[in-house]
């Protein structure tokens, strides 16, 4: 009964794991023009480092 019992869950594992596996998450992408300074908007001043820390961070934040 036990052997039978844990073959059952096993399996039922292992189908549950393969269902997940074929929803993969989506990474982000981002392409820029440049390689920017760096990502905080207070101390850098240059458009590809605006463009690519301050606008998607802060936008409607309000």
């Amino acid at each position: 009964m036990t052997k039978k019992l844990l073959a059952a869950f096993c399996g039922v594992s292992l189908l549950a794991m393969g269902a997940t596996g074929a929803q993969a998450a989506k990474t982000l992408v981002f392409c820029s023009e440049g390689s920017p300074e760096g990502f905080n908007p207070a101390f850098m001043t240059a458009g590809t480092s605006f463009d690519a820390s301050s606008r998607p961070v802060y936008n409607r934040l309000v």
